[in-house]
């Protein structure tokens, strides 16, 4: 499985994080969790993955008495951790039971500005574009409640440009975008790198180095820009 789901999360008292810290020890296997480092992946050292441990199904498995391994990437910034699991629901685990109840400094999930992040990616100055887009509807009918958008470059289509005051969008994919001269990659496949939500939640394929080096570089461009409230460390 390739599409990966998380969030991120980030210490306010700012620091780098340790692996200890968020690790949860073998011994608590046998009370329903672990949640042990196994080592780095994609050729990038900060780019963890770890083992979780559950005596009971997570991801709609069938029951066993040995419990369910999931592999976790953990992606260790400053201060910050982008956590991904090949299920939404597998990731919610680990924020409910690993960092709310076991790390021994205290996380809080980061949300994101979308509309903001929008704005600005609609410049075609801006290294990334948006490829995707989700909203609700804010006008007077009930008729129409959401809508979506996929394409090379959304921002730049009539329709975004003549309806996009009457939603407010709270996800959006991030494309990196190809100037001048460089062929353009098939559109949602190698085009999109990742999908935000105001959340802080993630969606993405991860299929190799280029992928998890990418979704780096965009969640540092999030933060470069302030798209996060003020109490998320620089």
């Amino acid at each position: 499985m390739s599409n990966y789901s998380g969030f991120i999360a980030a210490d306010p008292e700012g620091g780098a994080v340790e692996e200890r810290e968020i690790e949860v020890a073998q011994q608590n296997a046998a009370r329903g969790l672990s949640f042990q480092l196994r080592g780095t992946d994609f050729g990038l050292k900060v780019w963890n993955h770890f083992m979780l441990h559950s005596t009971r199904p997570l991801a709609d498995e069938v029951w066993t008495p040995d419990g369910y391994d999931y592999r976790v990437y953990v992606v260790r910034g400053r201060a910050r951790l982008i956590v991904l699991a090949p299920r939404r629901s597998i990731a919610e685990f680990v924020w409910n039971q690993v960092f709310q109840r076991h790390a021994s400094r205290v996380f809080r999930r980061v949300n994101i500005m979308v509309p903001a992040l929008v704005s600005f990616c609609a410049d075609p100055a801006s290294e990334f574009l948006i490829t995707s887009l989700f909203g609700d509807y804010s006008g007077p009918t009930t008729l129409l409640k959401r809508i979506s958008f996929y394409g090379d470059e959304v921002t730049k289509s009539a329709m975004f440009e003549t309806y996009h005051g009457q939603f407010n969008f709270y996800r959006a994919g991030l494309g990196r975008r190809l100037f001048e001269g460089i062929p353009s990659p098939k559109p949602n496949e190698e085009g999109e790198i990742v999908q935000l939500g105001s959340t802080g939640n993630i969606s993405m394929e991860l299929r190799n180095h280029k992928d998890a080096s990418e979704l780096i570089s965009v969640i540092n461009f999030v933060m470069e820009h302030r798209w996060v409230e003020d109490w998320v460390p620089e």
